[in-house]
């Protein structure tokens, strides 16, 4: 928080961004610092709980905020039955699991809120806060072809 990311970061597309997971346990400073960073031309990203009762929610001052929800995803297709032929759907929760810095592995319980994306757009400043939805396989692909072209 004390320092001044404009300066000590690499533009992404002509623009510096910065991804950030704050603590919950004390989430305003982070919101505060998005605030302050977007005003120097930062694009922040905050990855929070969905909780739109805190003091710290943003509301009237993000640019954008996604919430992270579920889908649908393909399990092959009906054998038999009135079905038959047609394509078996299983529901995916969109709850977050963290992964184990030890193991590299997802962990098993989701966490008990749902989460949301919180962005403060350089771009977008003085406009009305945007609202949308991702899906939560959409945003890990993001993420794994991310990680894959470093």
């Amino acid at each position: 928080l004390k320092i001044d990311w404009s300066a000590d970061i690499i533009p992404f597309e002509e623009t510096p961004a910065v991804w950030i997971n704050p603590p919950y346990s004390n989430i305003l400073p982070w919101v505060d610092k998005g605030v302050e960073q977007q005003n120097k031309g930062v694009l922040s990203t905050l990855l929070v709980p969905r909780d739109n009762r805190t003091e710290w929610w943003p509301h009237d001052r993000a640019s954008k905020i996604i919430d992270i929800v579920g889908y649908y995803e393909e399990q092959g297709v009906y054998k038999s039955g009135p079905n038959k032929g047609e394509p078996k759907l299983k529901w995916r929760s969109g709850g977050i699991r963290f992964i184990n810095s030890r193991t590299g592995k997802e962990e098993p319980a989701e966490l008990n809120k749902p989460m949301c994306l919180i962005e403060f757009n350089p771009h977008l400043i003085g406009q009305p806060c945007q609202f949308g939805t991702i899906q939560k396989n959409v945003l890990m692909a993001m993420g794994h072809n991310a990680l894959n072209e470093k």
